[in-house]
């Protein structure tokens, strides 16, 4: 997320499958006026989503449409001449409304499906995915062209395209939920680590104190339960915040009270409570983020309300090493995002800063290469020395109480290691990766496409893997060189790593 180029994932289709595509799909060339096919099909789509989307087809509908681009270039809609670069700028802010409401007109469509299958809810996430990301895409295209990026002010503290209202008059009420994605490599771990990848690493929600004083209560990995003045918190740096409503008010407004009491009485104690590194949603003695939201709407319906509808899954990486060294030995859990497909909320509020959308949309395409290497290629994380010495020592300075401000003192050894070691291994990958991305956009005018990205890091693995079996076969006995790889000297499979 952690980001795109509209053409490659416009969808005149609603979900412009870049991220799903298949690396090898043969490139077909264009032959129409392919811009013309965006400003026409993406309101003719929103009217079909509207007027014919519904439990019976929903699969069938979103394929549909995702194998129409499954085929196309790159840069199949972008603007080929200074006419179509006209017309796409007056159309622009039309398109950008179009795929937002196209996100909410199939969000309050699945509010009303009885029993939709897996599959059904699988690609109702892609399609938000993608439609989010054409959104983005476009808003790049158009803004910087127009030179019209603001400077950060705060969180919802832009006008419109990057903030966006489904409702006039938006105003932060008790209860509200704020689901986030931060900037860092953790963060993009977060939201890629599900079987169904997100956009989204963070949950919290608005609390209030008895003096009606509203507060975002949150869990942190670092810290674990805090409470932060909403005034305070809206200064925060973030790339998306995303804000959910649920439209029973009385109720919604018991639960940010509860979970603000819950915090304040730890806090009063000079503790917090611990964050639950083990994502387990049905033990409240520890919590992470999304489970301090289960929790408070549990308290306010006196266990009436159990979030969310429809959880998140870790199969594909169940047994590996990463999953066991964080503790994560539950085969589903409540994920940040899976609160898009809760029928019970609305979307009310979505904001994003522009310029770290590009960053963290490579970030998303970093770690769905990391995982499906996991997945595919059987990838660990080594324990070489360096990581192993600042995971210990990590520790060491948590049990003695130095830095609490940093990290807590339950976090174990394995897991501050696993940490150390990811860190490696982003900053490689984006040290390889964000320049190719600039370079590409510098020439092009618009961002990589996802699917790029992933065959682009793809080349660097195998060439990476190149390098390291080359100096592994060069060493001595008693050679104590370096090995001369940018990443597989903490990251790799078997011994044939291609």
């Amino acid at each position: 997320m952690k980001k795109i180029n509209f053409l490659w994932v416009l969808p005149a289709t609603l979900l412009v499958t870049a991220c799903a595509s298949s690396p090898e799909a043969p490139v077909i060339q264009r032959q129409t006026a392919s811009m013309r096919e965006l400003v026409e099909d993406v309101p003719r789509i929103l009217q079909e989503v509207r007027e014919g989307f519904n439990e019976g087809n929903c699969t069938s509908f979103i394929q549909r449409y995702t194998e129409q681009v499954y085929r196309k270039p790159a840069n199949y809609y972008f603007p080929k001449n200074p006419a179509e670069v006209r017309e796409l700028d007056t159309k622009a802010d039309e398109l950008i409304r179009n795929l937002f409401d196209m996100r909410l007109a199939m969000q309050e469509k699945f509010k009303g499906f009885q029993n939709p299958s897996v599959d059904c809810v699988n690609d109702v996430r892609k399609a938000l995915r993608y439609t989010r990301f054409a959104e983005e895409a476009l808003i790049i295209w158009h803004l910087e062209r127009k030179r019209r990026v603001e400077k950060y002010t705060e969180i919802f503290g832009h006008s419109w395209p990057y903030s966006m209202y489904s409702s006039p008059n938006f105003r932060f009420q008790t209860g509200d939920l704020l689901l986030l994605r931060g900037q860092t490599f953790i963060s993009a771990a977060i939201a890629r680590v599900g079987d169904s990848d997100s956009q989204f690493s963070h949950l919290a929600i608005v609390g209030e104190d008895p003096k009606g004083e509203k507060y975002v209560v949150e869990s942190l990995i670092e810290t674990g339960t805090i409470k932060t003045k909403l005034k305070d918190y809206l200064k925060k740096l973030e790339v998306r915040a995303v804000i959910y409503r649920h439209p029973d008010s009385a109720l919604a407004r018991r639960a940010g009270i509860a979970v603000y009491q819950k915090a304040n009485a730890a806090h009063l104690r000079g503790e917090t409570i611990p964050y639950d590194f083990t994502m387990n949603p049905n033990d409240h003695s520890q919590l992470f983020c999304a489970e301090l939201v289960q929790m408070a709407y549990e308290l306010a319906s006196r266990n009436e309300i159990r979030l969310p509808r429809y959880k998140t899954s870790f199969y594909r990486l169940k047994g590996k090493q990463l999953l066991k060294e964080l503790s994560m030995d539950v085969a589903s859990t409540f994920a940040p995002a899976d609160i898009e497909l809760d029928p019970r909320f609305r979307l009310v509020a979505e904001w994003r800063y522009i310029p770290t959308l590009r960053k963290t949309k490579a970030q998303d395409a970093i770690y769905t290469s990391v995982f499906d290497w996991m997945e595919k290629r059987n990838y660990e994380l080594k324990p070489e020395p360096i990581s192993w010495l600042g995971g210990n020592l990590a520790s060491m300075i948590r049990k003695i109480g130095l830095f609490p401000d940093k990290m807590q003192k339950h976090m174990s050894p394995s897991l501050l290691k696993t940490v150390i070691r990811l860190s490696y291994l982003s900053e490689a990958l984006e040290n390889h990766l964000l320049p190719v991305e600039a370079e590409y956009y510098q020439k092009n005018g618009h961002s990589m496409s996802f699917s790029d990205m992933l065959r682009d890091l793809e080349k660097f693995r195998s060439e990476d893997c190149s390098r390291y079996e080359q100096s592994i076969q060069n060493r001595g006995p008693s050679d104590e060189q370096s090995v001369r790889s940018d990443f597989h000297w903490i990251f790799r499979g078997g011994e044939n790593c291609r």
